[in-house]
């Protein structure tokens, strides 16, 4: 029997490169190795998260621990077990959105070809493909960040708890008030608050407007540096080392992100995870053309949503 659906993950076929084959006669395109070998600079929270995890439900949970106390621990000798109640775990619970592009191309348009800037050409099938799941990867980089969850039953579209709602569920989403980013504010919250329950956030991100001011975390001292071996001129701060940890600071499109919003994260502590991996999947014509469907279903696993902090509504 053919798989439900089309991935390499579960069906009972062969495989041939990337292209699946079911006893349907369906070709899957299976688009994981698009997934995880992505541009960083073009959608990195896409790249950066986990995503090799395989889920089983559309609608995921799972433990989150806590640990004692930290106290004055010592015995008297020959004294008496003494029991105190059990580490507390909660459960937290997330929702699977399904991601989908569609491509159509004329049996006319189909036989065409373009040349790729390489040394070979494209067709035109390829092409729509290649676009499209392009998009469908910036849409993915949109959920993890944006979405904000929504399970209503059929005939509504499930949608998944994005980090920033993930942070503001820990009371780590701060109003900033139209202030200035400054290093203070950087500090005691972007990185001090997830400190403080236990993590050490490992990457920020902000858009153009708000990473000038990160720029500028200086103390003086100019951010502009010439490098005279490389002969480059360099005007910005990659890094930021502080007693809190040592950050990697990233520019998201102020597609994905608010200019006026700066957040950071452990990356150790948030997945995002596949219950059905991205692929593309061949539709039966009806007409003169070809057509196919790509679609994924996942969702954020936060396992510590204090392990992030935003700063919201700085000004721009």
């Amino acid at each position: 029997m053919a798989a439900p659906y089309g991935t390499s993950f579960d069906f009972g076929g062969t495989v041939t490169g990337n292209v699946a084959g079911y006893d349907t006669g369906t070709r899957v395109l299976d688009m994981m190795p698009g997934i995880t070998l992505l541009d960083p600079a073009k959608t990195p929270l896409t790249a950066m998260l986990n995503s090799s995890r395989k889920l089983t439900s559309s609608t995921p949970n799972w433990l989150n621990d806590s640990l004692d106390a930290i106290g004055d621990n010592a015995i008297a000798e020959g004294a008496d077990f003494t029991f105190g109640d059990p580490s507390v775990s909660t459960r937290t619970q997330n929702v699977c959105r399904t991601i989908e592009k569609t491509a159509k191309v004329s049996t006319v348009t189909e036989a065409e070809s373009h040349y790729d800037g390489g040394s070979n050409n494209t067709s035109e099938r390829s092409h729509q493909l290649k676009l499209k799941f392009m998009s469908f990867k910036r849409d993915a980089e949109w959920a993890i960040l944006n979405s904000n969850i929504a399970y209503s039953g059929e005939g509504a579209a499930p949608k998944n708890r994005g980090l920033l709602q993930s942070m503001d569920g820990a009371s780590h989403y701060i109003d900033a008030s139209s202030a200035n980013l400054s290093e203070t504010l950087f500090k005691e919250n972007i990185l001090k608050l997830p400190y403080d329950d236990g993590a050490e956030v490992t990457d920020v991100f902000a858009t153009y407007e708000q990473h000038k001011d990160i720029d500028a975390f200086t103390a003086g001292v100019g951010t502009k540096y010439i490098d005279a071996n490389q002969r480059e001129f360099i005007d910005y701060v990659n890094i930021y080392d502080s007693l809190l940890g040592r950050v990697q600071l990233h520019v998201l499109r102020s597609d994905y992100l608010s200019t006026t919003t700066v957040f950071g994260i452990d990356r150790q502590f948030y997945e995002w995870a596949w219950l059905i991996p991205p692929h593309a999947r061949e539709v039966t014509p009806t007409g003169h053309y070809w057509a196919s469907v790509i679609t994924g279903t996942g969702t954020l696993i936060d396992r510590n949503a204090s392990a992030g902090a935003a700063l919201h509504t700085l000004a721009a």
